[in-house]
């Protein structure tokens, strides 16, 4: 799932990943995984207010997604693993 750059900022990313949650859900899956770059704050954010969680792997993995925290809602990271 992408916007294309002309398109965004138009608030277009919460219907446009709802929608292809609930495709993904009538299709009877019940798990989605998804990547990002670290960079995309705003994204990530989203993604997190959606109810994905970090697949954190290893503990510069970990270092990267606190150093990251501190760009995103307080609490938006709660229960990362030390």
């Amino acid at each position: 799932m992408a916007i294309i750059p002309e398109a965004q900022g138009r608030g277009l990313a919460k219907p446009l990943l709802g929608a292809t949650l609930a495709r993904l859900r009538a299709l009877g899956h019940d798990r989605a995984v998804l990547g990002t770059h670290c960079y995309r704050v705003r994204a990530i954010g989203l993604y997190l207010r959606f109810g994905f969680v970090p697949d954190v792997r290893g503990a510069a993995e970990a270092e990267a997604w606190r150093a990251l925290g501190g760009k995103l809602p307080a609490g938006a990271l709660e229960g990362l693993a030390p």
